[in-house]
């Protein structure tokens, strides 16, 4: 969604390039929203895989924590995403600056537009809970302030993770995929005339 939104931005820039400020200042917020969105289901997986996890036994909760872990310390993106969730929970948007810019092909008969988007370092300095170290990385190398190549490193890790845990769990996975099937054929066979669409199991206790 936030590389679409901005797909989005560069087409609308490529018929109107010469907003009003009230407008650029609207369409700011754009990637705004989609970035605050993907923070939130980012922190979302993350608190929901140390919550879950350890409820399926074994060492797949210590493979989780060890995957976001390594994520955290190999990861610019990872670590100063991190950061930046909490910046935009607690203090100020996350998108600083967008640019929006075109250039024509040598024949002049298609035009490119692109719209970068990124964070200000002085901006996020203020804030003072963002790691010197990260803010440091930036001015050292300004392309590292660059919000969709934060985005896609961050996602990139998450895959890593997400991938990790589910290949130690292929064999529970096949059981539990088993189990569904041996119930969703059972209730067929007790109930052939009903729809096993929105079944569910359900646990009872003796007591009531």
């Amino acid at each position: 969604d936030f590389e679409r939104g901005l797909l989005e931005i560069s087409l609308q820039h490529s018929v109107r390039w010469n907003l009003p400020e009230t407008e650029f200042r609207a369409l700011r917020m754009q990637p705004n929203r989609y970035l605050m969105n993907f923070l939130a289901s980012c922190r979302s997986y993350i608190d929901g895989g140390h919550k879950h996890l350890p409820n399926i036994g074994g060492d797949i909760a210590e493979i989780f924590k060890n995957e976001t872990s390594s994520a955290y310390d190999n990861s610019f993106s990872y670590r100063l995403m991190e950061g930046l969730r909490n910046y935009v929970q607690h203090r100020d948007l996350g998108v600083h600056k967008i640019s929006l810019s075109g250039k024509w092909d040598a024949q002049r008969t298609s035009r490119s537009m692109r719209a970068v988007v990124s964070v200000n370092v002085e901006r996020l300095a203020e804030d003072g809970q963002i790691k010197q170290s990260l803010l440091h990385e930036i001015r050292k190398d300004p392309s590292k302030s660059n919000l969709l190549s934060l985005v896609k490193g961050y996602a990139e890790c998450f895959c890593r993770i997400h991938s990790e845990v589910r290949g130690n769990l292929t064999e529970q996975i096949g059981v539990w995929s088993k189990l569904i099937l041996d119930l969703k054929n059972e209730f067929t066979t007790a109930f052939p005339a009903e729809d096993p669409v929105g079944l569910s199991v359900v646990e009872e206790y003796d007591d009531g």
